[in-house]
C-alpha cells in the first residue's frame, strides 16, 4: 500500500494519478467530518464530500473505492442498528 497525497477535487491531479498508476483500490478519507462546520457552511461541505467523491468516481471508474462517511449525514434515526440487526 502506498499513500498518495493530493487534492481529489482537482481533476488534473486525479487524471495524472489515474494515468501513472493502475490502482486496484482507493481509500477515500477526504471528507468534511465536523458536524458543526457542515451546518455552518453546507455548500462547502457538499462540494467537499460529494463533489470530490464524484471526481474520484469519474476519473477512476474501474478502481474499487472505499469511502468513509459519518452516520451524521443521515440525520436523526428512530431505528438504531446493533450487530447488523434492526
Amino acid at each position: 500500500m502506498r499513500l498518495l497525497e493530493g487534492d481529489i477535487a482537482n481533476t488534473s491531479f486525479m487524471n495524472r494519478i489515474a494515468s501513472e498508476r493502475k490502482l486496484d483500490e482507493l481509500y477515500h478519507l477526504a471528507v468534511q467530518y465536523s458536524v458543526a462546520d457542515s451546518f455552518a457552511n453546507p455548500s462547502a461541505t457538499c462540494d467537499t464530500n460529494m463533489g470530490s467523491t464524484l471526481n474520484v468516481v469519474n476519473t477512476m471508474p474501474r478502481t474499487r473505492l472505499y469511502f468513509t462517511a459519518s452516520s451524521e449525514m443521515f440525520g436523526r434515526s428512530e431505528v438504531w442498528l446493533e450487530n447488523g440487526r434492526v
